[in-house]
């Protein structure tokens, strides 16, 4: 007779939150993975858009471009579930896990960059205030706004008011993006980062991640993974098509944007692909290299340009390498991805927890 195993509902409970968590992990490090391709990326936009070298650039970035759409969806995903409560304990708690390390690694790189040169009063307000201190601190500005709107999204009791305003901000941020950086390209706000800082042009991920922590994949109408990656498909394709259409017409910056409305499309079904995907067990339920990753993905975002800017400086002295684009981007991303992820785990070795949560988050 086979003995039976016991398992209390608490042992359960407690196995399906590793089991979530590592799902997540693995998510949060493919997109980070993502996030350093988009970087090492740079070189690309030197080839014509119709050469095979920049054809496989855009095909590239149209793939990778899920990166922060993805992020804020899963950060979105997680403030809908943990959101309850006052809300001055909730902007306390999250805003200092945001802030404190963003702060740290914002004060390095100006304190390098004017040891390097010396930095302008204005340059060290826009360092902090803007994002540029790091180069792409954009994407803390943005999660900031986020924090600021939780309550008030997860205190919407409808799916019509969820829905009418994800429509209505979607459409503002899209009519932004399209006038901005697609039609007038050289207006102020078309200029990075000032047309990536704004919270509603990345409006739906955010809102889309509260709203199926809230409601469910179900709640979308239908909820099978695979319709939703056949979507997530399609919309890589049309955005591939649109990247080489704003390419050929001299704007390869937008053509390779993750805000253009085929990668939004994109990137919401990806997102709820990911979501109905979590509900059974796959690869991405167990510990991993990603998970690792994910699980220091903020730290990876911060410290990263600092590591990927030499790394490739190393690169660009060798002709042949810049050449062959997929071969330097592989070399320049796996570097960087491989040292950050060291230097994180180093650092929460040696410092206080305390300390290390400050300086990584």
């Amino acid at each position: 007779m086979i003995p039976v195993k016991y398992t209390s509902n608490a042992a359960m409970k407690r196995h399906e939150r590793a089991a979530r968590s590592s799902y997540w992990d693995n998510w949060k490090g493919i997109a980070i993975v993502a996030v350093v391709i988009i970087h090492s990326c740079g070189e690309l936009s030197n080839f014509p858009p119709d050469s095979l070298t920049g054809l496989f650039g855009i095909g590239l970035r149209q793939a990778v471009n899920f990166a922060v759409p993805i992020f804020l969806a899963i950060a979105g995903f997680f403030a809908g579930r943990g959101s309850s409560g006052p809300s001055g304990e909730f902007y306390r708690k999250r805003l200092t896990r945001i802030l404190a390390p963003y702060l740290v690694w914002t004060t390095i790189y100006l304190v390098r960059d004017g040891l390097a040169d010396s930095l302008t009063i204005r340059q060290v307000i826009k360092g902090y205030f803007f994002g540029t201190g790091i180069g792409i601190g954009y994407f803390v500005i943005v999660l900031i706004q986020f924090t600021l709107l939780t309550p008030f999204i997860t205190r919407l009791n409808s799916r019509r008011k969820h829905f009418s305003i994800m429509i209505t901000m979607t459409v503002v941020g899209v009519f932004f993006t399209y006038y901005f950086p697609a039609l007038h390209p050289d207006s102020p706000l078309a200029r990075f980062p000032a047309y990536a800082l704004p919270f509603f042009v990345w409006y739906p991920f955010f809102h889309l991640g509260v709203y199926v922590s809230q409601q469910g994949v179900a709640g979308i109408t239908f909820d099978r993974p695979r319709t939703f990656i056949a979507l997530a498909f399609t919309f890589a394709v049309a955005g591939f098509i649109e990247g080489y259409f704003w390419a050929i017409q001299g704007n390869y910056g937008f053509g390779t944007s993750q805000l253009k409305l085929s990668n939004i499309l994109y990137s919401a079904s990806l997102f709820l692909a990911i979501a109905a995907l979590s509900r059974g067990n796959s690869v991405f339920n167990h510990e991993s290299w990603l998970a690792v990753a994910g699980r220091n993905s903020y730290a990876i975002y911060l410290i990263h340009m600092m590591l990927l800017v030499p790394f490739q400086q190393v690169a660009n002295s060798y002709s042949g390498l810049v050449g062959v684009q997929p071969l330097y981007i592989f070399i320049s991303a796996s570097t960087t991805l491989i040292a950050c992820v060291a230097l994180a785990l180093i650092l929460r070795r040696l410092l206080p927890q305390r300390v290390a949560t400050m300086v990584l988050g």
